[in-house]
């Protein structure tokens, strides 16, 4: 419930992005599970894929011990970006490097800049315990730097910095960082020795509720009995954080007592105290936990909805895994995730199967928009293309959050030729209105891509004739969103068959370099694609003469294509 400000003090060197709104948040991670099938289909290692996992760097240990300043910082300020984005490949020797450069400045006494960001590299390439110890016995003598590795001394579960932090909370006159630092690794790493001190933070009155509030809940990690007098006393005094102490000093233990405690917090308490206590409950006393679950699915505070889903999972019965699926049109993103997840593992049991069936009839037809998008990537996961019907009729949502999942489903279903038919008919409306230059929106060509690519995945030939209208620039009233999915359905339709007219068009995608008026990337890819799939062994050389080489994402469609016409990638 707290935040942890321990990677702040790591990356302290560079500028902290701007936070986008709430809502902006939820769309950008809603969006994140739609691929066209183009990014996958066929799987030819190229980067479209969101999902792809991400490439280790290997760092530069010549600029990492470069006698430029300005170069050595800079890589080490990279170095740190590295291994919080993807990786590094040589962890261990760009360690080593920045140590050396950190030993050496040490002790020529640089500029407490340039420590500070050689502290920042070290402690984030630290690969084991035994370097983040090395790092920490480096800089013991230098409090401004030490504080720096402590958070890492925390998460490599090294015991050497508990000094430093009861010495901190003893004397009480750190600042408030500081302090949060060493409670949070007193409470990981600490022992019963640590418990009067605590204790005596959480009862003295003169405490500052801030540190009040740690302390409680560092003392109550540690403790798993003994301290419901004192949680009680905590409920009694009044302090708008009284409960919240309580929650915190009872969620480990196991006791009746403390278990009345946390339900009278669930009753009366701040979300706060209340997520802690539902939470403590739900570890100490399962089978209560999951009894109160069934009135807090719709509790208003998020963190508490999210924890009863979460014990209800844990419960092989129907009825609670039809109570969490009432959650499924939730107004928190992450809540109907989970559910849907909870769904999607409970479907592939016998039991459970009619169940999440009768979850699927409900909201796809409800009028509830976040329960229809769920649905909808539900139905798609399980492959349910009994729910095909159902889905079609929410093309026509207003909410694209419905109308574009439900295209995209389309692809991972099997459909009949009715319903091909009725897909088709949709976008032959869109298309006529884009040759009319009518306006159409980027919802409706984002929606109109994923049918392209479902009639194309059904090899629909009937829709061959309008698909072709987009393989032209056409002045570019087709945009390349709907152009690249429209030439990778015509690849299907088309695969392994005569069509040199069709041919024809595609070789002209693959050769345009035009400077004055390029090509779009992912069409000349889709079109090379085609072309292989095609099989056109006739335009070989068209396809060998393209330029571009892996990794480039071109090159990697160059190198399929050929494979299958029979060339030499």
């Amino acid at each position: 419930m707290r935040v942890n400000l321990g990677r702040f003090f790591t990356c302290f060197v560079f500028l902290l992005p701007l936070q986008a709104s709430a809502q902006e948040v939820e769309r950008v991670t809603a969006e994140r599970d739609l691929q066209n099938r183009w990014e996958y289909d066929p799987d030819v290692g190229t980067i479209w894929s969101v999902s792809q996992e991400p490439v280790a760097s290997s760092l530069d240990l010549e600029s990492l011990s470069s006698s430029d300043l300005q170069r050595r910082l800079e890589a080490m300020q990279m170095a740190i970006r590295a291994v919080a984005a993807e990786g590094v490949v040589n962890r261990r020797e760009a360690h080593d490097t920045v140590m050396q450069q950190l030993q050496q400045d040490l002790s020529a006494d640089a500029g407490r800049y340039s420590l500070l960001t050689e502290v920042s590299a070290a402690a984030e390439l630290a690969a084991d315990r035994e370097q983040i110890e090395q790092l920490w016995q480096a800089v013991a003598e230098r409090p401004e730097l030490r504080h720096v590795v402590e958070p890492k001394m925390v998460e490599w579960e090294s015991p050497l910095a508990l000094p430093v932090w009861r010495s901190r909370l003893s004397e009480g006159q750190a600042d408030f960082a500081l302090q949060m630092l060493a409670f949070d690794g007193i409470s990981q790493l600490g022992d019963a020795s640590d418990n009067e001190v605590l204790r005596q933070l959480v009862e003295r009155g003169d405490t500052p509720q801030p540190i009040r509030l740690l302390a409680s809940e560092a003392l109550g990690g540690l403790s798993d009995g003994g301290l419901e007098e004192l949680a009680q006393e905590s409920l009694d005094s009044g302090q708008p954080q009284g409960f919240q102490r309580a929650a915190n000093l009872l969620r480990n233990h196991t006791s009746s007592e403390a278990n009345q405690i946390l339900e009278r917090i669930l009753k009366d308490g701040d979300s706060y105290a209340q997520a802690v206590a539902f939470q403590g409950l739900a570890k100490t006393n399962p089978s209560r936990a999951r009894a109160l679950a069934q009135s807090l699915v719709e509790h208003p505070d998020d963190n508490i909805r999210l924890a009863a889903i979460e014990v209800l999972s844990l419960v092989d019965d129907a009825a609670s895994l039809n109570l969490q699926a009432s959650a499924l049109d939730d107004a928190n993103l992450q809540i109907r995730q989970e559910v849907r997840r909870n769904l999607k593992r409970r479907a592939t049991q016998a039991e459970f199967s009619a169940s999440v069936n009768d979850v699927l009839s409900h909201f796809l037809a409800a009028d509830a928009w976040q329960g229809n998008e769920q649905a909808i990537l539900l139905a798609a996961e399980l492959k349910k293309s009994d729910r095909a019907d159902a889905i079609i009729a929410l093309l026509g949502h207003p909410k694209p959050e419905v109308s574009i999942r439900a295209a995209w489903a389309l692809q991972h279903l099997e459909l009949t030729t009715e319903q091909l038919e009725s897909v088709f008919q949709i976008c032959q409306t869109v298309t006529q209105r884009l040759t009319e230059q009518k306006f159409v929106s980027f919802e409706e060509e984002i929606q109109t891509a994923f049918l392209f690519e479902a009639l194309g995945v059904h090899a629909y030939r009937p829709a061959s004739e309008m698909l072709e209208l987009y393989i032209p620039k056409n002045q570019q009233i087709m945009k390349p969103v709907t152009r690249t999915s429209a030439i990778y359905a015509l690849g299907h339709i088309w695969a392994d068959s005569e069509n040199p007219s069709l041919v024809e068009s595609l070789v002209q995608r693959v050769n345009d370099g035009n400077p004055l008026d390029p090509e779009q990337v992912t069409v000349k890819y889709a079109a090379a694609i085609a072309l292989g799939r095609m099989g056109a062994k006739s335009k070989l050389r068209d396809v060998e003469t393209m330029p571009e080489r892996p990794p480039n994402a071109l090159g990697f469609a160059r190198q399929w294509a050929v494979e299958q016409l029979g060339g030499q990638p």
